[in-house]
């Protein structure tokens, strides 16, 4: 963040829209945000650990690569989960099989512990 000064427009996970900086400073192992978002002007301000932003850019994800969290699995995550929600929701009109819908996953992997497949991040 020592790059990032007062007037910077930075983007995020963390904010609905663009921040423009009103204040930014280091606090031991924090750094202090002030700002608005650009579109709305909604005030911003937050601690954050030096290193928050990596966790989010550069996180490990379930399908071995790294990537960007929000993007790649944060927003996978919600859509399987609405998917598998949608899809119960209809099987009240028919017969459903509730265990081929809802699995056991393990959401690090994506792997269905059951037939030792990875069948949630694909």
């Amino acid at each position: 963040m020592k790059t990032t000064k007062q007037g910077s427009i930075i983007k995020g996970p963390n904010w609905p829209e663009p921040i423009v900086v009103k204040l930014i400073e280091e606090i031991g192992d924090f750094f202090h945000i002030v700002g608005a978002t650009k579109n709305s002007g909604g005030e911003i301000e937050k601690n954050y650990p030096q290193d928050y932003m990596r966790y989010f850019k550069e996180a490990k994800l379930p399908n071995g690569n790294t990537g960007n969290f929000q993007k790649y699995a944060f927003e996978k995550a919600i859509a399987n989960v609405t998917d598998a929600w949608k899809k119960l929701y209809e099987g009240l009109k028919t017969k459903i099989i509730v265990a081929q819908v809802i699995r056991n996953w393990n959401l690090d992997t994506g792997i269905d512990m059951n037939i030792n497949e990875k069948t949630y991040w694909v």
